[in-house]
């Protein structure tokens, strides 16, 4: 998921100024300086419970 959001973006013009966590693939960060991207696998996601931390933040839909 996260090559196809690098790929879709860079189609775009958009390059990530840096990439982490690629090689595991269980948490894999795209920063793209205005906004991050963070691609997770759901263990990651309920360890952590980002839910909780950013609740409040507004959901933005993707196509």
């Amino acid at each position: 998921m996260a090559h196809h959001i690098e790929e879709s973006l860079r189609k775009e013009g958009l390059r990530p100024l840096g990439i982490e966590g690629i090689r595991e693939g269980r948490w894999v960060l795209l920063d793209y300086g205005d906004f991050v991207v963070h691609v997770f696998l759901s263990s990651v996601r309920e360890f952590y419970n980002f839910d909780r931390l950013w609740g409040s933040a507004p959901e933005i839909p993707l196509p």
